[in-house]
Parts: structure tokens; C-alpha cells; sequence
């Protein structure tokens, strides 16, 4: 189900760039702004507009929302490397027993190996939260619409 849920809201958040990107080059239009239309690209617009207006916000989220996404990447590729690593090692040299000896040794210090594994596990999940709530910031939140309330004030 929750494939289902991610789904839809991709479908969503689809539909409501295209809808505020066409928004956007109306209100350039209207106004006659000194700025470049960009097509297919709303982060690209409102950081164009904002740089006109003089006021970083939607910028500064959108950086920050991708460093999320590189941290979050970055954690979820080691952490696939090291599981995968492990049983590759141990599917193709049996004879080492890593897995044996790595859970003897999770089973023997338990409080240790549960608290790096809940620590990392919970890094992640950090991670992911932080960057989905930029990015509902970002989409139709708090950030876009101050970013568009700055614009309109430049503009009176």
C-alpha cells in the first residue's frame, strides 16, 4: 500500500508544478518581469524570481533539501555496501564464517550491536524525515509561499 501512496503523491506533486509553473510565467507576463522563463523546472523559476526579488529563501531550501538527499543517498548506499559486503564475502569464501562470527559476536556483546545497529537505522530515518519535510516546505508550504509573498512585495 504505501507504494501506492508514494505513487500518488509523486502524481500530485507532478501535477502541482506544472500547474504553479504555468502560474508563473502568467505572473511574468502580467508583470512584465526582467526574467527568463524556464521550462520544466518550478525550483529553477522561483530561484530565477527570487534572485530578481533579492531574498534567498526558496534557495537556501532548495540546497538544503538536496544535501538532505545526498546524506540520505550516501547513508543508504554504505549501508547496502556493508550488508551486501558481508554476505557476498560470505557466499564466496564459506570457510571464513564472517556471518557466523558476526553474529556470534552481536549475540555476545548484544547491547553494543543493538545500539549501532538502532543508531544507524535511526540515522537514516532522521535523514529521510528532514529531507521530506524541506521538501513539503519547499512544494506548496511555508518556504514558497514566503518566497512568493517577497515577490509580490517587490513588486508593490
Amino acid at each position: 500500500m504505501n507504494v501506492l501512496n508514494n505513487v500518488g503523491n509523486a502524481l500530485l506533486r507532478i501535477d502541482f508544478v506544472k500547474k504553479e509553473l504555468t502560474k508563473t510565467h502568467a505572473f511574468i507576463d502580467q508583470h512584465q518581469l526582467p526574467v527568463a522563463k524556464v521550462e520544466d523546472d518550478l525550483d529553477a523559476q522561483m530561484m530565477a524570481l527570487e534572485k530578481w526579488s533579492g531574498t534567498p529563501i526558496f534557495t537556501d531550501g532548495v540546497r538544503q533539501a538536496k544535501v538532505w538527499q545526498q546524506v540520505t543517498l550516501a547513508l543508504s548506499i554504505v549501508t547496502g555496501l556493508l550488508f551486501g559486503g558481508i554476505f557476498v564475502a560470505n557466499k564466496f569464501m564459506p570457510e571464513k564464517q564472517i556471518f557466523t562470527n558476526l553474529m556470534d559476536w552481536l549475540f555476545h556483546h548484544m547491547l553494543l550491536g543493538c545500539g549501532i545497529l538502532l543508531a544507524l537505522f535511526l540515522v537514516i530515518l532522521i535523514a529521510v524525515l528532514q529531507r521530506k519535510r524541506l521538501e513539503q516546505q519547499l512544494y506548496g508550504g511555508k518556504l514558497y509561499y514566503e518566497t512568493w509573498k517577497n515577490i509580490q512585495q517587490k513588486i508593490a
